[in-house]
């Protein structure tokens, strides 16, 4: 009863929101003489605070239109009911080498990789899953989980790496794959399973970034918390089913509200501090700083929706199980050989101040890819960052993102001159 009890509070309250909106846009009106006292800027910045409270917007747009002086194109290139593929390329750029970011199922959209794709795009033809919300995906469409998961990576990959032959050429084909957060485990899973197979889609680089590998390590709260219950609790006290008034009326998701609600509770102080800040900078005149705050409060309140099993499947194989770094972790039947990947050049980017993936959950990957050679791997750990600063914000741009498409390029020279060798020794 979780989610129609929220949706019931959320639809009740809503013409209050509202009030308290057009309450705010009045008293900050150029027109109001109130707006330029610092009471009136104050009270109206206070009212748009309460008319935030309880919302749950919309999934935002990428709205990435110009990058690096150059225009950006985007569009869907392929659909499931559960994921679109999207696609971004720069004008100038169309024959760059190619990137998958797989952006994390864990209760926010892609489009909070935003900064991701727009670092990237710089150097790389970017694509991104864009998973769906669980409560618009009908429950015509089947269940979710965890192996599916890893199925429709292995799947994307596939699917590039097929467009990149008929595109630009067998040389010329070479796919990148970054990962944020959640995903670490199941991409690698993907990774590990198509060098078993000796696939020829196997990607040249694979980019884990504070993904929780072997959440045994440096543990916080999350971690913590997903193993103080047993998996009936969160089946139990965080499953819910869907309100009639959504396409997926009646599938048990795990709601995004309570996943964006966790993460607010974990730092209470940080987001009263955050919306202290909002209203002195407009009580100042600061309308960047204001326009930037109703910005990351947009995306961070557009909560997705998970599909029970797949939530419940990750919290019992990664979290409380540890079942990859164990070398325990079955998909699809087949044990998953970390040490079979021998092709993929592979990169860990952590943050040292991060709280939700520790120091060294990410970089354990490193310790269970063991056929790799010194030079196919590299480990990052970003001085002074937390979990989302490794990819977005200044030390994203600055920092991280130069390391990431260093990193990218030599495993591309690397697999290239392991092409171009035996064409040498024949002749």
């Amino acid at each position: 009863m979780i989610y129609p009890l929220h949706d019931l509070n959320s639809l009740a309250t809503e013409p209050a929101r509202r009030g308290a909106k057009w309450t705010a846009r009045a008293l900050l009106h150029p027109r109001n003489p109130l707006s330029r006292t610092p009471a009136g800027r104050a009270l109206g910045a206070a009212w748009d605070v309460w008319g935030n409270v309880g919302r749950r917007p919309g999934k935002p747009d990428f709205a990435l239109q110009h990058v690096a002086g150059s225009r950006v194109m985007e569009h869907v290139v392929h659909e499931t009911p559960w994921c679109a593929l999207r696609r971004f390329t720069l004008v100038r750029r169309l024959d760059a080498p190619r990137v998958l970011v797989v952006a994390p199922m864990s209760g926010n959209h892609a489009t909070l990789l935003r900064d991701t794709v727009a670092g990237l795009l710089e150097s790389h033809d970017v694509w991104i899953t864009d998973w769906r919300c669980a409560s618009q995906v009908p429950t015509s469409a089947g269940d979710f989980g965890f192996d599916d998961y890893v199925f429709a990576v292995r799947d994307t990959i596939r699917r590039l790496h097929g467009a990149g032959r008929r595109q630009r050429g067998a040389a010329s084909a070479g796919l990148h794959v970054l990962a944020v957060c959640q995903p670490g485990v199941p991409v690698l899973a993907a990774v590990a399973l198509m060098a078993e197979d000796d696939e020829p889609a196997q990607p040249v680089s694979l980019t884990l970034m504070g993904s929780p590998v072997d959440t045994r390590k440096s543990p916080g709260t999350p971690n913590t918390f997903a193993k103080s219950k047993p998996l009936s609790w969160f089946r139990r006290n965080l499953i819910s089913r869907v309100p009639l008034r959504f396409p997926g009326r009646g599938r048990r998701v795990y709601p995004g509200f309570m996943q964006i609600s966790a993460f607010m509770a974990m730092k209470p102080q940080l987001h009263l501090d955050k919306h202290v800040a909002y209203v002195q900078a407009v009580v100042a005149g600061d309308t960047d700083k204001a326009a930037a705050h109703n910005a990351f409060y947009d995306e961070f309140l557009a909560s997705v929706d998970l599909p029970e099993r797949f939530y419940l499947e990750t919290v019992d194989r990664v979290f409380q199980r540890h079942l990859l770094p164990r070398g325990e972790l079955e998909v699809g039947g087949r044990r998953v050989r970390p040490e079979r990947i021998t092709a993929t050049a592979l990169m860990t980017v952590e943050g040292a101040k991060d709280d939700i993936t520790g120091p060294g959950q990410c970089s354990a990957a490193q310790e269970l890819c063991t056929g790799l050679r010194a030079d196919q791997r590299a480990r990052h750990v970003q001085p002074g960052a937390g979990h989302m600063g490794i990819f977005s914000g200044s030390r994203w741009r600055d920092t991280v993102r130069p390391a990431v498409t260093a990193f990218m390029a030599a495993a591309e020279r690397s697999r290239q001159a392991a092409a171009d060798r035996p064409r040498h020794a024949a002749s």
